[in-house]
């Protein structure tokens, strides 16, 4: 028997907002585990797929939106640094 999946839909997780869902998205190559994946907006516009488990977690925050941002502040400190 299935399990019931929280509804998500309008939860914030970090830069991530939760706008549809769930969907069915496999869980393993062989498919034969589901999880449920929702359809999130990030705050810079972009749209991202996540799983609940990994919302809940906390391991997806962003669509890597802040991942690009922090790498472009480091690499603009080391050639700052090196001049």
């Amino acid at each position: 028997m299935p399990a019931k999946v929280e509804n998500l839909i309008g939860r914030k997780f970090g830069s991530l907002t939760v706008i549809a869902g769930p969907f069915k998205s496999p869980r393993n190559k062989e498919r034969t585990r589901f999880e449920a994946a929702w359809k999130c907006q990030c705050v810079c516009g972009n749209y991202w797929f996540a799983s609940s488990g990994h919302l809940r977690q906390g391991n997806v925050t962003s669509c890597g939106c802040v991942r690009a941002k922090l790498a472009l502040t480091k690499r603009k400190r080391r050639l700052a640094h090196a001049q």
